[in-house]
């Protein structure tokens, strides 16, 4: 069978990943970080804890308002701002 001289074959090289990842310092703290995230991970589901909700809805809501506030300010400083007084020009 193909599929079994596969696996032994993967089995077979277990000991040489192990090894290698034990001497490498880059791959040993990844491993470090990603466990301590599943365990974080399993601690909420455990705790049933809900996703912060998201509010960046309402800051985007906010930008734009304050946005056009401020373009309706430039451009009603832009129209009263005439030199001549206000006077119609000729």
């Amino acid at each position: 069978m193909r599929g079994t001289k596969t696996v032994s074959k993967t089995a077979s090289q277990i000991p040489a990943y192990v090894k290698e990842l034990a001497e490498n310092e880059y791959a040993r703290e990844n491993l470090r970080k990603g466990a301590e995230s599943l365990r974080e991970g399993a601690r909420a589901l455990a705790d049933q804890r809900e996703h912060p909700k998201r509010k960046w809805p309402k800051r985007l809501a906010a930008a734009g308002l304050a946005g056009a506030a401020a373009a309706g300010a430039a451009m009603a400083a832009k129209g009263s701002g005439s030199s001549n007084g206000g006077e119609p020009r000729q």
